[in-house]
Parts: C-alpha cells; sequence; structure tokens
C-alpha cells in the first residue's frame, strides 16, 4: 500500500508526501508480551534495512486508552502506535476507526440482517470505553 497524504496550504499550492507504511497489527495491548514485542520490532528493523521510503509500525488496535505515537528505533522510521492515530496517520481522518466502526454496524444491518440493539449498545460502550479519543 501506498499512503499518499496531500495537505492543502495557503495561496493554493498542494504538498502531497507519498510513502509506504508497513504494520505489524496486534488487536489488544495485552495480547503482546514483552519477548513478543521484542521479535516484532526486530523483525519490522529487518525489514526496514532493505525498504527505502518505508514507515514501519507496530500498531496496537485497542490501546490502554490514549492516543500515542513512539520511536522505536534512533535511525530507521520505526513506530508504536495506537490504532485510532494508525488510522488517522494512512487516512487523513481523525474519526478514521470510529467511521470504519460505524460502518461495520451499517454492514452488518444490511441484506436483511439486523445486529440486535441491545448488541450494538454493547458493541459502542466497549468501543467508547477502549479506543482514545
Amino acid at each position: 500500500m501506498i499512503a499518499t497524504i496531500g495537505h492543502q496550504l495557503s495561496r493554493g499550492f498542494r504538498v502531497t508526501v507519498t510513502y509506504q507504511p508497513l504494520a505489524e497489527i496486534k488487536n489488544k495491548h495485552n495480547t503482546m508480551n514483552a519477548k513478543t514485542r521484542k521479535v516484532v520490532t526486530q523483525d519490522l528493523e529487518t525489514v526496514l534495512e532493505t525498504k527505502r521510503n518505508w514507515t514501519a509500525y507496530l500498531v496496537i488496535i485497542i490501546p490502554k486508552p490514549q492516543r500515542y505515537k513512539r520511536r522505536l528505533h534512533m535511525t530507521r522510521p520505526l513506530f508504536d502506535v495506537d490504532g485510532a492515530s494508525f488510522y488517522e496517520l494512512v487516512t487523513v481522518e481523525p474519526a478514521a476507526i470510529r467511521n470504519l466502526f460505524s460502518a461495520v454496524i451499517d454492514i452488518l444491518n444490511s441484506n436483511g440482517h439486523r445486529v440486535s440493539d441491545g448488541a450494538e449498545r454493547y458493541c459502542r460502550t466497549v468501543f467508547d470505553k477502549s479506543m482514545p479519543d
């Protein structure tokens, strides 16, 4: 995947940045111990040795509830990032992960299927408690 991020500047100029993000995605903060984190980080570092203009991310979709982006390597573009911030990085949309959640509910509710109100409420409650704003 190549991410192209464009920013409109004053006076009509547009700056476009193109890079190739590489991500190891984990669902929840407690699914990875220190040993696994180290192996994943080393694997991402190995890939970055041969890939120019790539940025690697260790993404925890459901983190401890706060947004973060921490550099994991001093000389290579390798970061530890929460899911909401990662989705924002690759889409330039601050609410991208929330929008995706809503779209999934809409898709599940289409074609004659219906997510019960109780299940949808429960999922939204868990999402709101777990995902950083």
